[in-house]
């Protein structure tokens, strides 16, 4: 039987995202304290600090800090993936 073109990929993405959830989901009740209302309220407050932060900061953000933010974070995932870090 024929599998068509990309379908297998889609396939393995599903199943890695149910073991991995379910993997990990003692350890999110772990870290909400046991309840997971706490990870909803501790992930609103963060994104809305966030979002502050970024309203006041982002006209005071140059392109070329961006680029230069950009590049060292690339390098640092190379040498996190070659094992270096």
């Amino acid at each position: 039987m024929e599998v068509a073109e990309g379908a297998a990929g889609r396939d393995d993405l599903a199943r890695m995202l149910v073991y991995g959830i379910s993997f990990h989901a003692g350890y999110f009740a772990q870290v909400g304290g046991g309840r997971p209302g706490n990870l909803v309220i501790a992930g609103t407050a963060a994104a809305f600090v966030g979002a502050f932060a970024g309203s006041r900061y982002m006209g005071k953000v140059t392109m070329q800090s961006v680029r230069v933010l950009v590049g060292v974070l690339l390098l640092l995932a190379v040498a996190l993936g070659a094992g270096l870090v």
